[in-house]
């Protein structure tokens, strides 16, 4: 992922996109690297056009489709996860 296309991509909501941008915006969402906490973050600071029109959803209300961007490509980290524990119980004495 290129940093540089991946901010001039997010800088430009969505208008006239290069291939460029459009391959780093969707390896950005894709990325099993990027929390959804990171691409949060990046929306409040840039928008979510960029991110919509390279994902074809821009129809839809920015906030509901990147909740459905996210839990469709990061669904790991909205899943509980439970402690690998194990009970053994104690012989007698």
């Amino acid at each position: 992922m290129n940093p540089v296309c991946l901010l001039s991509g997010l800088r430009k909501q969505g208008d006239g996109l290069s291939d460029p941008e459009r391959d780093a915006l969707r390896h950005f969402v894709t990325d099993r690297c990027v929390s959804p906490a990171f691409v949060h973050r990046l929306v409040r600071e840039h928008g979510a056009a960029s991110l919509l029109e390279t994902f074809h959803l821009r129809h839809l209300p920015p906030d509901r489709a990147l909740a459905f961007l996210l839990r469709c490509h990061m669904g790991r980290f909205y899943r509980n996860r439970y402690p690998s524990l194990s009970l053994v119980q104690g012989g007698g004495s």
